[in-house]
């Protein structure tokens, strides 16, 4: 089975890309996967061009976690909040991005959602070996 991963746009490495297509990943979000409604969107996030939500009002209730990740990464970065939010929401393992603001709380975010956060270029390495360590098989969870 395939560990899911959270690419920010810009974030999808030719590497990722490779797990992808080999089965080892299942990347949400990102440059090539459909948009995605955000687990706490508002009507003016969604950019919509008729009145109406897609799905049900219930849907934009967002996770648990959604206040505690907007405190952690400060008010003013509501979006970042919510992108954290939609990954940790799908079952993400990990979040890869370029944002400063969540690479330096991600030691917090880690904590608070058991999702590992890296950034496509500086943590290659590592990403690499979590998903390698992560896979069904490899004897770690």
């Amino acid at each position: 089975m395939a560990i899911k991963i959270y690419c920010e746009q810009g974030a999808l490495t030719q590497a990722l890309r490779r797990l992808r297509e080999s089965g080892s990943v299942e990347i949400v979000a990102g440059d090539e996967s459909p948009p995605a409604v955000l687990p706490t969107s508002e009507i003016r996030d969604l950019n919509l061009v008729r009145s109406e939500p897609p799905g049900a009002l219930a849907d934009y209730s967002g996770s648990t976690h959604f206040e505690t990740i907007l405190m952690t990464l400060g008010f003013t970065r509501r979006r970042e909040a919510l992108h954290v939010d939609l990954a940790w929401s799908n079952g993400c393992r990990a979040f890869v991005t370029q944002d400063p603001d969540i690479l330096r709380r991600r030691s917090r975010l880690e904590e608070l959602l058991g999702m590992r956060c890296f950034h496509p270029a500086r943590d290659e390495a590592e990403l690499l070996r979590f998903i390698a360590d992560s896979a069904p098989g490899s004897g770690r969870p």
